[in-house]
Parts: C-alpha cells; sequence; structure tokens
C-alpha cells in the first residue's frame, strides 16, 4: 500500500490501514498482480492512495460530522488556501465509537498536512505530514465473580 507514492507498508509486508484518515484520500488506483513490481516488491499487487489537493485558486475552511450507529461521532475540520502555484490543505479530526458490545469502544484524534510548491511548470515539492492516535478497546470474555456467597 503506498500513499502519495510513499510506502505504507513495512518491509515485513505489514500495513497498518488504521493510521490513514481516508476522510482525506481522494483517489484510490488498485494494481492487481505481477504490475505492482512497478513500484518495488509488490509482486501480488499494490494499492495506490492519493490524497486529495485544494482546488485550483480557492480558498475554504469546513466542518463535516457524521453520526451513525452504535455510538459512532466523526468531526472533521478541514481548511484549504491554494495560489496558482502553491496549495495547502489541513485536516483536525475526532472519532468517538461507543461500539457494538462491552469493550469494544474506539477514540481516533487525527492531524494531516499536506502542502504542494511548483518552482516550475515541469517541477513540484510535496510534503504530507500526520499524526493519529488510536485507541481501540479489545473485546475478551467477562469475568465473573460470586459476591456475597458462603
Amino acid at each position: 500500500m503506498y500513499l502519495n507514492g510513499i510506502p505504507v507498508t513495512s518491509a515485513e509486508g505489514i500495513t497498518v490501514m488504521d493510521d490513514i484518515d481516508y476522510g482525506s484520500v481522494g483517489n484510490v488506483e488498485v494494481i492487481k498482480g505481477p504490475s505492482g513490481t512497478l513500484y518495488g516488491q509488490a509482486i501480488s499487487g499494490v494499492v495506490n492512495l492519493s490524497t486529495k489537493r485544494a482546488e485550483p485558486r480557492k480558498a475554504s475552511i469546513g466542518q463535516d460530522i457524521m453520526f451513525g450507529s452504535h455510538g459512532l461521532r466523526r468531526f472533521t475540520t478541514h481548511v484549504e488556501i491554494s495560489k496558482e502555484r502553491a496549495s495547502f490543505m489541513a485536516n483536525y479530526g475526532k472519532q468517538l465509537h461507543s461500539g457494538f458490545g462491552q469493550h469494544t469502544a474506539s477514540r481516533k484524534d487525527f492531524v494531516n498536512m499536506i502542502g504542494e510548491f511548483s518552482p516550475g511548470r515541469e517541477q513540484s515539492i510535496n510534503a504530507y505530514f500526520s499524526y493519529s492516535y488510536s485507541y481501540d478497546e479489545r473485546n475478551g470474555r467477562a469475568l465473573s465473580s460470586a459476591v456475597g456467597c458462603k
């Protein structure tokens, strides 16, 4: 798996997909089979994710709110600024989920900053900064205790 051309999969073949904010993904490209070797040692295929870009010559600020089942709440604030040769986009968000059973709640906080600068027609400098915090409870066996038994 790649994000903006940078490998997210470790050398051992492990991809931690929980660290990616899929709300900032603008394009997904799936290359099946050995054609994935164009990206390196991806003999079984590649998933290439590209982040959203700020719209040319526009500036905006927005808030997205999502509610779902089992107490899902997601809040995302985003800022986009774009000039002729440069663009900047920042996202901050929080996601809370109560879970579908005991000990299945989760909490995620994330910040993404994406910058692009084009000094010339054939040149571009891109930067992607990301911070994520993820806490997930894992469902396990409930312990029962006999209270007040003699």
